[in-house]
């Protein structure tokens, strides 16, 4: 796990946990080998036919389990987009 994230479960054990059930493998995702190797991807010429898509990274969350706080998130922020900054979910 990454340090961050050590820190969110000593400091939050009960909303770790949620967080951690709320997707669909059951753990969080680490930002250097799970959520980089995807930009690095969409950055080089091997994404050059990938055209208006989007990649959820988010460990299942996209399937349904946290559709409804991403929801609620995208009508409290209309309009926002790009990385989001605690869990690294490009939306």
């Amino acid at each position: 796990m990454w340090p961050s994230g050590q820190d969110y479960a000593a400091r939050d054990p009960e909303g770790f946990a949620k967080a951690t059930a709320a997707r669909r493998i059951g753990r969080l995702g680490d930002p250097e080998t799970e959520i980089a190797p995807v930009a690095l991807f969409l950055a080089t010429d091997d994404s050059r036919f990938v055209t208006g898509h989007v990649f959820y990274v988010d460990g299942g969350g996209a399937s349904g389990v946290a559709r409804g706080a991403r929801q609620r998130r995208a009508k409290a922020r209309p309009g926002a987009c790009g990385l989001h900054p605690r869990v690294g979910t490009v939306y």
